[in-house]
């Protein structure tokens, strides 16, 4: 398990690290978390947003802020720093995941799969659990093989790892924050044979 530590920066916010990898920008991260929620198009009928991934939890704070009356879920996959959050967000919901299978046992995970809740992914706050959040991600925004055939109840099989729409290849193919790179287009009728 790599080793969290909490450094202040100039302004006496405390930043998280993992094993000297800062999980925000340690000079601003307030601004950067501002600039990162500001940035997100949110359906303005999600009921809720699942933040994957907690990093130094500027970006949760601020999701509080500028959404307050919006239910708030976080997944992370490193106790120690939901221990720290749990205490200091009481409105948020916090979830373990250190797998995709501890995902599948939550009571919740149909409401979370649901276009009713709105999953983002805040880069900076990935640190060394990029394979396994990341996976979190595409799990809950059923763009995994796995995420299909559970959400579904079918057996589905495909030799690629990740699913993406046209749509949204097309909207993100220049953004540097998301790659393809195991990715495959399908139709539904393609998938489910």
């Amino acid at each position: 398990m790599n080793q969290i530590e909490w450094r202040a920066n100039k302004s006496k916010q405390l930043v998280a690290f993992e094993n000297s990898k800062p999980l925000s920008d340690f000079e601003n991260p307030l601004l950067q978390a501002e600039e990162w929620v500001k940035s997100l198009i949110l359906d303005p009928q999600a009921e809720a947003i699942c933040v994957i991934g907690c990093g130094s939890g500027f970006q949760i704070q601020t999701l509080l802020k500028m959404y307050p009356a919006m239910k708030i879920y976080l997944i992370e996959s490193r106790p120690a720093l939901l221990g720290f959050f749990t205490k200091k967000y009481k409105n948020v919901e916090f979830l373990y995941a250190e797998k995709i299978e501890n995902l599948k046992t939550f009571e919740n995970l149909d409401f979370l799969l649901s276009p009713k809740v709105e999953k983002v992914l805040f880069k900076p706050a990935i640190g060394y659990q990029e394979e396994i959040l990341e996976e979190i991600y595409w799990f809950l925004n059923l763009r995994t093989f796995d995420a299909l055939s559970f959400h579904l109840n079918k057996k589905i099989e495909g030799n690629q790892k990740t699913l993406i729409s046209a749509k949204q290849f097309i909207q993100n193919v220049d953004k540097n924050y998301i790659h393809y790179t195991e990715s495959e287009i399908l139709t539904m009728k393609e998938l489910i044979k």
